[in-house]
């Protein structure tokens, strides 16, 4: 005889007469504490769906469009507030020179390239599941910061003990706006557009 699975029985469930007689058997089998609590049951047993998987670890057009936002684009080299030759879409590295000019496709293929390098790194570096906003928000913060601080930050410590996502969110992303003489207005807003865009899914 084939093993008979109580799913089995739910799937099946019409609210026939018989069927009905086997769900009152079943919750006289209930436990006192969750018979007299009727939101027990649900809150003990109700399970709650995964998060969607990012689309094929790629950030979003919305994702993209905060990083460009943020970023800006610039087709003529110039030295960014951090001290560091950059063009594009904040792209940086030893391609990149002074006089150096470049089309608007051209940034596009390097902002293309930047940002599988960051989504990779946040892959790497992340062990939960994120949704897309979730990852799109973690590689804008990585993108501004370097996956080195991603790696290293509280946040992802957090994250990976398994602790409440939005919360590791609205803590410790806002940690993260000081330039040399304290809070740097454009990466409060930065941060605030990041945690809102993980936790609910708005940008802009």
């Amino acid at each position: 005889m084939p093993d008979i699975r109580l799913i089995d029985f739910f799937v099946h469930y019409k609210g026939t007469a018989e069927q009905q007689e086997a769900v009152q058997l079943l919750q006289s089998a209930m436990p006192e504490t969750l018979k007299r609590d009727k939101s027990a049951w649900v809150v003990k047993y109700r399970e709650k769906p995964p998060a969607a998987p990012p689309t094929e670890g790629k950030t979003s057009a919305k994702g993209r469009q905060l990083i460009s936002d943020f970023e800006g684009c610039r087709l003529d080299a110039y030295i960014c507030p951090a001290g560091v030759v950059t063009i594009g879409v904040g792209h940086t590295g030893p391609d990149v020179h002074m006089g150096q000019h470049i089309s608007q496709a051209e940034a596009d293929s390097l902002l293309a390239k930047d940002l599988q390098r960051f989504e990779e790194a946040v892959d790497r570096i992340i062990n939960v599941p994120f949704n897309q906003d979730e990852f799109d928000a973690t590689v804008s913060f990585a993108f501004n910061t370097g996956e080195g601080a991603l790696a290293g930050s509280t946040f992802t410590r957090r994250i990976n003990a398994g602790e409440d996502k939005p919360t590791c969110f609205k803590q410790e992303f806002p940690k993260w706006v000081n330039g040399s003489n304290g809070p740097l207005p454009g990466l409060v807003r930065r941060r605030d557009a990041e945690v809102k865009l993980a936790v609910n899914g708005q940008y802009p």
